[in-house]
Order: C-alpha cells, then structure tokens, then sequence
C-alpha cells in the first residue's frame, strides 16, 4: 500500500509541477507575446513618424528626380519679362545640364516645418527651389522657383538717346551701369581751348552690362531717329591700327564712334585735307610768300579760335625765319573717319608725310609718318571750319 501511494503522491506532484511550468510558460509566453506587439507598436510608432519626418522630403526627391527641362524652362523664363534668351535658349540650356550635371539635394534657407523648402542643385550651382504644402503623408508643390547660371555678357557703351536691343528684347534702363560719359578729347575747362563755351549738345554716353544670358546673343542698336547702327570695329574706339587716334582719348574703353551724316562726312575730310595741304605749304616756304600763306590757312578756320592763333603765333615763333622750301608735296598715309564729338562739333585724323624742294632736290621735309588731329566747328553759322588742331 505504501508503495502505491507513493506513486500516486509523486504522480500528482508531477502533475503539479507540470500544470505550475505550464502556467509560468503561459504567462511568460503571454507576456513576451505583449512585449513583442508593444516593440512591434513602438517600431511602427518610430517608423511612422520617421516617415512623417521624410515625408516632404521624399516627396521633394521624388518630384526633383522626375522633372523634365520643358517644366524647368517654362518655370525660368515665365512670362518673358526681363529674359534676353528665348524659351527654345532655355529648354536647350536645362537638357544639357539634366543631361550631364550632377544632381544634389539640400534643404532650402527658406524652409520651416509648416512649409519645407528644398532644393536641387547641377553641378554645385542652385537651379531648383521647392516650397510644398500638406501635411502628414500627403503632400504638394505650393511654389517652386528655377534659377539658371548663364554666362555669357555684353558691355556695350552707346549715346545716351541709343537703343539697344539683346536678342530682339530692349534693354532697358536698369541694365546702366554708368551714364553721363563724356568721350570729349580736350579739357574742355582749358582755357586755352575753351571748348566749355562752344560745344553745343555734346554726345553723352551711356555704358550698359547684362549678364547670365545663356547664349550669345544679337546685339541690335538704333539711333533716336530709328535708324540701325552697324555695331562692328570701324566704328568702335578700341585699341588698334584700323580704329585711328580716337582709341587714345581712353584706350580701355570701347564705344560707339558716331560719324557726321555723308554729306558733312564728305566736306570734313575734303576741307581738312585742304587746310592741311595749306598749312604744311605755310610751314615749308618760310618767308617766301608768307602774308599769303598765312592768309591762306587762316581762310580755313574761325578768327580768334585756337587754330587761328596758333596760326598767328607760329609765324611770330620764327616762320619767316624758317629754311625755305618749295614745291611742298603732301602724301597722306591713313584717312580716318571723322568723329562727331557734339551737335557742332567733328574731327578728323590725318596721317600723312611731306615732302618739299629744297636746293633743286626733293627732301622729306617731316622725316616721319605724322598724323594731324583737326577739330571743326558750326559756330552757328551752319558751315563747319576749323576750331583747333594738334599735331601727334
């Protein structure tokens, strides 16, 4: 009987056991079950708002990694006010870069929580800012602004009354970044000169800069009649040969050289040639015929200008002492177009070489290739004469 009891006993203590390890593994496998489904909560918890957090931000990728250079165009140019470059410029400019630039992405300076801004820059240069809307995971473009880098410029000097059109659209005033420039050669407070008292509507010019075009473009300019100006390097004052003396009155700037109409063209460069041919016989026969040589050169300027008296003073100065010459034989060597400095005022650039007679043989009486600048005038009598002259 012991012995069957025994057993019995050890029987329900097992089964005791059991039931006990079996309620302990339930409960803790109940409560690593609750644990786990609390982690698993807590991940989706920090998993949601990981992606609340990105969510602009995953939208902004998205959108920037989809964009076409059509859209990027379109948003750069808008309605074509202040863009010089044409929208085909522009879809051509945005392909390429798409095409070829690397593509980063940063927040914007302008971003907050209520409205992210991102943006995408090409190659290290700021091309797309995005401002979106929305909240959660649900989210849009509110506003977005496309930035492009061009670099092409043009620095051209004008008149002031100029216009001056880049790629067909005018450039208007803002685009000045200096006005007013006077080009005038002399001091005109001189003296001497006194250019102050006798110029009359004096040419000022402006100089105008644009940059960031994304190609060169045509550059158009017009008088204020309306008439089109050919912008090339005859008529700009620039350093070299074919550009004459006027390069000199400011070597490191270029401008519009405005020439006089044809027919005062035509009567500058024949009565400046004239005056010159008249003055270098003056110089060159001395005191042979001297009243009339004198009388000759001055029938080409205005009595009492400064070409006038330099004129009188020369003689004064030892002409009628200089070594007598003949057959005085002008060549001139370059011709530049005139200049007109004024609503009065031309000049022109001769350089020439003389020769003259002298004991029965031909001398070169300059020695050298000298060039002449000789300044005309209308002192209000409708006809130009000489004002002043100045030798290289």
């Amino acid at each position: 009987m012991t012995g069957t009891v025994s057993k019995k006993v050890f029987r329900v203590y097992i089964e005791i056991l059991v039931l006990i390890s079996l309620s302990v593994i339930a409960y803790l496998f109940l409560n690593m079950v609750k644990y786990q489904s609390a982690q698993d909560e807590q991940m989706k918890a920090e998993k949601y708002a990981e992606d609340l957090k990105r969510a602009p931000q995953l939208f902004f990728e998205g959108y920037a990694d989809e964009v076409t250079p059509e859209h990027l165009a379109e948003l750069w140019y808008g309605d074509g006010k202040d863009k010089f470059d044409s929208l085909e410029n522009a879809e051509k400019y945005f392909t390429d870069k798409l095409a070829n630039a690397e593509r980063e992405y940063y927040k914007d300076r302008s971003y907050t929580d209520e409205n992210p801004a991102y943006r995408m820059d090409l190659d290290g240069e700021k091309t797309l800012v995005v401002t979106l809307e929305g909240k959660d995971l649900e989210w849009s473009v509110k506003e977005e602004q496309c930035f492009a880098g061009g670099s092409e410029e043009i620095s051209v000097t004008v008149p002031m009354d100029y216009t001056v059109k880049l790629g067909g659209n005018e450039i208007d005033d803002k685009y000045i970044a200096e006005k007013d420039i006077s080009f005038f050669p002399y001091d005109k407070e001189n003296a001497t000169w006194k250019y102050s008292e006798v110029l009359k509507d004096e040419i000022l010019y402006k100089n105008i800069k644009v940059s960031g075009m994304l190609e060169e473009l045509k550059l158009e300019i017009t008088d204020a009649d309306g008439n089109a100006i050919d912008y090339d390097p005859r008529n700009i004052a620039e350093d070299g040969e074919d550009t004459g003396l006027v390069s000199n009155v400011n070597s490191d700037k270029e401008y519009l050289r405005i020439a006089p109409d044809e027919v005062l063209d035509g009567k500058i460069r024949n009565f400046s040639k004239k005056f010159l041919e008249s003055y270098l016989v003056y110089l060159t026969y001395g005191r042979n015929g001297l009243a009339e040589h004198l009388s000759a050169a001055l029938s080409y300027t205005w009595p009492g200008s400064p070409a006038a008296n330099s004129l009188h003073a020369s003689n004064i100065d030892g002409i009628s002492w200089a070594t007598v010459h003949s057959n005085t034989r002008v060549e001139i060597i370059k011709e530049y177009d005139p200049v007109r400095w004024a609503g009065n005022c031309c000049s022109i650039d001769l350089t020439y070489h003389c020769y003259a007679m002298r004991g029965g043989e031909e001398v070169d009486y300059s020695r050298q290739d000298e060039t002449i600048r000789i300044m005309l005038t209308d002192m209000g009598q409708g006809y130009y004469m000489i004002y002043a002259f100045e030798l290289e």
